[in-house]
Parts: structure tokens; C-alpha cells; sequence
């Protein structure tokens, strides 16, 4: 099945932490700016990478429970796109959908809840990514779950949020799921380094 014929290319997006960094190591975002302009030009690269059908925005960050919030994002976006002619972000009127924003949980349980949901519809995705500075593959909560997201996540520094490299690798695991050659032997960290089981 092709990537346009399935449920496409979806990517998660946090919001706090990976396009607005926070904490008291954070370099701070100068009006009237609301998120991090080095953040939204990986994610931006992101968005233009190569790929068989164009990368779709899920909105998997808590801002999803709040129409305005959702607003301010997307006027994020085309302030960037304005300010970067050629950015795909300019483009971005909408999320193509979000997360559950009447059941809020463990994100993990969040995003597996809205894959379930596109499989039983026939249109899971041929390819997704999450970016999120939450844990979304180790510790208790995650545990029955790991599996399903091995190679599926590039986690953000809270304090710095996405970085260039870590869309990259975001790209490299899509591309990986595309061709079916996605190992699930070994979790590879937003950082790019890997660890065995």
C-alpha cells in the first residue's frame, strides 16, 4: 500500500518543549515571537522533506484542548512562513486532526488511542513520528506500549526543543517505516544514539 493511498505521513507535535522551549535554561523567545524560530526551522525542514506524499500535523500537545491556543499556533506558523518564503509552515491552515480533547492521559496512551482509532477506520498511517519532550517509551506507563512506538520517536530537551538534527532523524525513521526496513531491535533516541534491548 502506498503512502498516499493509507492513512498518509502523520507527525505528532508537542508543543511545550519542542517548539516552546521552557525552563530556567531556556533562552528566551523575543516578541511578538511565540515560539522558538530555530524549533520551527527543523520542524519546517521537516515538513519539506522529500518524501512520497507530504508530512501531516497531528496535534498531540495539551494546547489541542483549547481553540485559541490552536489559533495562536497556527499564527505562529504563518508568521514564520511569511518570514521564510518557501517554508511549508506558511502553508499550515490547519492540524489535519488532533489527539482525544475529552480524554486526557499518558500522552503515549493519548497517540496509541488515535492509531487504533485510524486502523479500525482502514486508514492507519503508512508512516509516523512523534515529537514530544514526554517519555513516551520508558517507565511503567509505557511499558505495554514500547513496542508499538519503537522507531517511531525523536524526544526533544524540554529546554531546547527540536533541534535540526533531531528532525533529521524524525525524516530517517519515517523513510525507515516507508521502505519497511524499521528495526524494532533497538531504540534510537531523539539524540541519534542508539541502545539495545
Amino acid at each position: 500500500m502506498s503512502a498516499s493511498s493509507s492513512g498518509g505521513v502523520i507527525v505528532f507535535l508537542d508543543i511545550d518543549g519542542v517548539l516552546l522551549p521552557f525552563g530556567s535554561n531556556a533562552a528566551a523567545v523575543e516578541p511578538p515571537a511565540l515560539f522558538d524560530d530555530a524549533c520551527l526551522s527543523a520542524l519546517s525542514a521537516l515538513l519539506a522533506a522529500p518524501l512520497p506524499c507530504e508530512p501531516r500535523l497531528v496535534l498531540s500537545s495539551t494546547w489541542r484542548a483549547q481553540p485559541a491556543f490552536v489559533a495562536d499556533i497556527l499564527d505562529e506558523f504563518r508568521r514564520f512562513g511569511a518570514a521564510n518564503d518557501g517554508s511549508p509552515l506558511g502553508a499550515v491552515t490547519a492540524f489535519v486532526d488532533a489527539t482525544s480533547t475529552e480524554h486526557f492521559g499518558a500522552r503515549q496512551h493519548e497517540i496509541a488511542s488515535w492509531l487504533e482509532r485510524r486502523r479500525a477506520q482502514g486508514q492507519a498511517p503508512a508512516a509516523w513520528v512523534c515529537l514530544d519532550d514526554e517519555e513516551l517509551l520508558d517507565g511503567e506507563e509505557c511499558a505495554e506500549r514500547r513496542a508499538m512506538f519503537e522507531g517511531h520517536v525523536v524526544q526533544t530537551r524540554s529546554d531546547v526543543g527540536l533541534t535540526a538534527e533531531q528532525a533529521a532523524r524524525a525524516v530517517a525513521l519515517l523513510r525507515a517505516q516507508l521502505a519497511g526496513s524499521g528495526s524494532t531491535s533497538k531504540r534510537r533516541r531523539g539524540d541519534g544514539e542508539e541502545e539495545g534491548e
